[in-house]
Formats: structure tokens, C-alpha cells, sequence
């Protein structure tokens, strides 16, 4: 899937889930936040941690948005900066595309890792907040042709839904996927979904 899909659904889930808490039986889903100060309301700064979140995953192709960022901007010699190209590269040289940063060990070490970051930075709950868009991210492209290798290193097997009904990244099917998931959350945001 595209980077700016990953965005939304990502965000979009969590919104929903901020909004209204998701109750199944006796367990109650909640947005997880981090508080950034006084300067950032800790919707909007957790909205952002998500959206990085949901694009980590697809670091391992040079493509990727995060791959492509150009923190310095597009004039001069800047536009040739961008710092993450080179890690984006070896990743993919070394696990290829959907390979080791699409499973449940990379969200796991990620998610360990941006928590141990936030607490050393006084943002306890970083993990949960980048976790929630990185598994968003494996979600959504478990509903592609190509599926994820969610168990890696133990199997390299792919996880997915049958590919008789899969979308295509890029097509309209993910298009439509992400017009089906943004609304299915602001339904239950509105409290339309019962619960």
C-alpha cells in the first residue's frame, strides 16, 4: 500500500478509538497518547507519533515516504539530502521489501525501543502510540496480494487474506479499502456502531 494510505489508516483508527474507547465484552480499547507539553495538544502530537508509526514499516523500500523525506527542502543541494535513503537501502538489501520489518518482531522491537526513547524524553507511552501505527500498518497490508511475513524469523509463510479477494497496492480496491476503514471509524466515533 502507499505511504499516504498507511496515514490515514492509521489515523483514522486511532481518532475513532480517541473519540469514542472500543468496548469488546469486558475489555475496553483505548487511543493510547503521549504528553508533549503545554505547546502541542496530546491529540494532535499522538496523531503524528501514529502517522510515523504507520510508515516505519516500509522503511526497507527506497521509495517509501520516510525513504524519501527531505528534511532540508528542495532547494540547492539540499534536495540530494535525505538522511534516511542510505538505512532504507540496506534494509532492503538485507530483508528485501515486506520482509523482516513486516512482522511482530520489528513492531515489538520498535515498539520497546520508542518506549524506552520516550521515557528517557519524559514521553512515557511513546511505544504504544508509535506500536499502534506500525500494526496498523502490518494490518493493512496483510489485505494485500502479497500479504506479510507476520511471524518472521520463525517462518518466512505470508499472512494475508485469500488473494481471490486481496486488493492491489495502488488500485482502486485500496482506495476503497481506505474510504471503508475511515468510515467504519467515524461511525464509531459517532457512537452509529453501537457500544
Amino acid at each position: 500500500m502507499l505511504g499516504r494510505t498507511h496515514v490515514v489508516i492509521a489515523g483514522a483508527l486511532w481518532a475513532g478509538v480517541w473519540w469514542r474507547p472500543l468496548i469488546l465484552g469486558s475489555v475496553v480499547v483505548t487511543a493510547p497518547h503521549v504528553p508533549f507539553g503545554a505547546e502541542l495538544p496530546p491529540a494532535l502530537g499522538s496523531l503524528a507519533v501514529v502517522a510515523l508509526g504507520a510508515l516505519l514499516p516500509d522503511l526497507d523500500h527506497p521509495g517509501a515516504l520516510l525513504a524519501r523525506l527531505q528534511p532540508a527542502g528542495t532547494r540547492g543541494a539540499w534536495r540530494y539530502f535525505r538522511p534516511l535513503l542510505i538505512p532504507s537501502l540496506a534494509l532492503r538489501e538485507t530483508f528485501g521489501h515486506r520482509g523482516a520489518l513486516h512482522s511482530l518482531a520489528a513492531l515489538i522491537v520498535v515498539g520497546m525501543g520508542a518506549e524506552y526513547l520516550g521515557r528517557a524524553l519524559g514521553g512515557a507511552g511513546l511505544g504504544m502510540v508509535i506500536g499502534w501505527g506500525y500494526a496498523a500498518h502490518l494490518l493493512a497490508d496483510m489485505a494485500t496480494r502479497r500479504g506479510v511475513p507476520l511471524f518472521w524469523p520463525a517462518t518466512r509463510v505470508r499472512a494475508g487474506i485469500p488473494r481471490s479477494v486481496a486488493i492491489r497496492s495502488g488500485g482502486f480496491g485500496e482506495a476503497l479499502y481506505v474510504a471503508g476503514v475511515s468510515a467504519v471509524a467515524a461511525l464509531h466515533a459517532a457512537g452509529a456502531l453501537g457500544g
